[in-house]
């Protein structure tokens, strides 16, 4: 990039957890080397703190959970040293969009994007808090330049619950196709080290233990296939999905699961989980942009789903769509794929790939991203 004018752009995140948020930020910021991109976290160090600095772009916490005022005034003038301005401030979900805004008026010049990552059915779903910081950017986004977000339903949700019509544009989540690839030989291992044999059918749910994500119906779908499923196991993956988790230990317990299901946790390693699955289940009540079925499909795995957010959309004819909170058709769609044998499973993975690298490719979502920044800028 020597000699080249880079875009400069300031990416205000709320923490770098493992969530699917900071994955894509990481993802972008990856794929982007025409931005001088900084990051700033609102929270302390995270586990993608690394990430971020292996892309080449600058990374300062605020650590605001410490209230630490010298610890939040170093964080801001280790992103402005050497008089660095952004000309794009881009936030990344609701407390880090509320940031941007209210950095905004300190950075003249600067376009504001915001980034909305997630659907919205009520705020009785939402913390207390959380629903106010809602609340309080429905009244603040019509003073924002451009309102991001990976999902049309949850888009119309956000506009429906007042934030400004005038400013939005779809831009879903991206995948890197050569990360996530088809490869016999990561199964092949992954099940090792998991202690599966390749005989065992794999049902995979990739998703923190949280309400929305709905666990519970997850877990009662498999449990129907028990009987009819010589053997099925189960991997769950994820924040709280461990042997810590006395209210998961027990559902499993209660569907006779417990022995026949992996409890891993947070972990790094999902392209070799997916390979290691024989159907992804995401069996959620509410969903954006669900970045687990793209990362699925481009891993030749196919998917049942619940039609919620733009999981149809991520999906396409690439698995089976089900209504949400139908226990017994999560099961039926997951005995349908079992029925039809490892070779039809893989003819449909095959072309669910097809369909992510089409839609979804790292570089055509990177290039969405750069096309509205360019605009922003110069009109």
């Amino acid at each position: 990039m020597k000699g080249t004018v880079r875009t400069r752009v300031l990416h205000v995140i709320t923490g770098l957890g493992l969530g699917g948020t900071e994955s894509m930020l990481c993802k972008l910021l990856e794929a982007s080397p025409e931005f001088d991109a900084r990051v700033l976290s609102l929270e302390g160090p995270g586990l993608m703190d690394a990430r971020v600095r292996d892309s080449g772009s600058h990374l300062a916490t605020l650590d605001l959970r410490s209230l630490n005022p010298s610890r939040m005034a170093w964080g801001l003038s280790n992103i402005f040293r050497n008089s660095w301005r952004p000309q794009v401030i881009q936030g990344w979900l609701y407390h880090g969009n509320l940031a941007a805004r209210a950095l905004a008026p300190f950075l003249p010049g600067a376009r504001l994007a915001w980034n909305i990552r997630q659907a919205h059915h009520g705020m009785a779903m939402e913390k207390p808090l959380t629903a106010v910081v809602i609340r309080m950017g429905a009244v603040l986004s019509r003073g924002v330049d451009a309102i991001v977000c990976n999902s049309s339903k949850a888009m119309s949700q956000h506009i429906t619950i007042g934030y400004s019509n005038a400013t939005w544009t779809v831009i879903p989540n991206g995948f890197d196709m050569n990360q996530f690839r088809p490869d016999p030989e990561l199964r092949r291992a992954t099940r090792e080290a998991l202690g599966l044999t390749h005989d065992l059918f794999v049902v995979g749910v990739l998703a923190r233990v949280h309400p929305m994500k709905n666990h519970h119906g997850a877990i009662q779908a498999v449990a129907k296939l028990n009987s009819r499923i010589p053997g099925l196991r189960l991997l769950l993956a994820g924040h709280g999905a461990t042997e810590d988790n006395i209210w998961l230990k027990e559902e499993l317990r209660q569907t006779d699961l417990y022995g026949q299901t992996l409890l891993l946790g947070e972990r790094t390693d999902i392209p070799g989980l997916a390979n290691a699955l024989d159907v992804l289940l995401n069996a959620s009540h509410l969903e954006g942009f669900p970045n687990v079925i793209g990362e699925s499909l481009a891993c030749g795995v196919p998917c049942v789903a619940t039609d919620v957010g733009d999981s149809g959309v991520a999906m396409g004819e690439h698995g089976i769509l089900v209504p949400p909170g139908n226990v017994d058709a999560l099961g039926e769609a997951l005995f349908s794929l079992y029925s039809l044998g490892p070779e039809a499973r893989s003819t449909i993975g095959a072309r669910g790939r097809e369909h992510v690298a089409g839609r979804f490719g790292l570089d055509r979502i990177a290039g969405a991203y750069a096309a509205l920044y360019d605009q922003l800028i110069n009109g």
